[in-house]
């Protein structure tokens, strides 16, 4: 069903990964999937079973290559839980770990820390500050003893402009290299 045709409608498709039948583990489910005739716009998606971290770790690598931002592993025991965000989906994604300076220290809605850091791949960017709650309410408070210290950020890419993109500090970097 299509709202309004538009010039890319038909090269849309409809990728089937599971179905909800809580009475069936995922590969009971997956078995059931394999028998439908999906026709020219659905299909079943790629699945690829085992358990051996290195075929995990290529399969992941060729989807990066394909232009996917990552690969989910599945546990196979557990059934369908509608409603529900299941624990037995793991996202395998990149991440990028470096040190930026804070040049700045902002406010967020709630009265903690939002750190604004100095990118030698592009623009400045702004991510939380790392800790607890009361950890960066602290570093809000006493914000000038903040700015010019590195903070470590995980990040999954830059952008095509060098935006860091989806950073998340993990830690505070002193000199003396903690």
């Amino acid at each position: 069903w299509v709202k309004r045709y538009q010039i890319n409608t038909s090269r849309v498709r409809y990728i089937v990964y599971d179905l909800i039948d809580e009475g069936l583990n995922y590969l009971e489910r997956y078995q059931v999937l394999q028998n439908i005739c999906y026709g020219p716009s659905a299909c079943r998606a790629h699945t690829l079973f085992g358990n051996d971290p290195k075929l995990i770790q290529r399969q992941f690598r060729f989807y990066r290559e394909t232009g996917y931002e990552g690969a989910i592993v599945r546990l196979l025991e557990d059934g369908y839980a509608p409603g529900k965000r299941s624990n037995t989906l793991l996202k395998v994604k990149e991440f990028h770990d470096d040190e930026f300076v804070v040049i700045g220290v902002t406010p967020s809605k709630d009265g903690w820390a939002i750190l604004t850091c100095a990118n030698p791949h592009g623009p400045s960017f702004e991510v939380s500050a790392p800790g607890t709650i009361p950890e960066r309410t602290t570093v809000m408070r006493q914000k000038e003893s903040y700015i010019g210290r590195s903070v470590r950020v995980e990040y999954p890419c830059l952008t095509n402009s060098g935006k860091v993109f989806q950073p998340v500090a993990t830690m505070w970097r002193d000199k003396d290299g903690e």
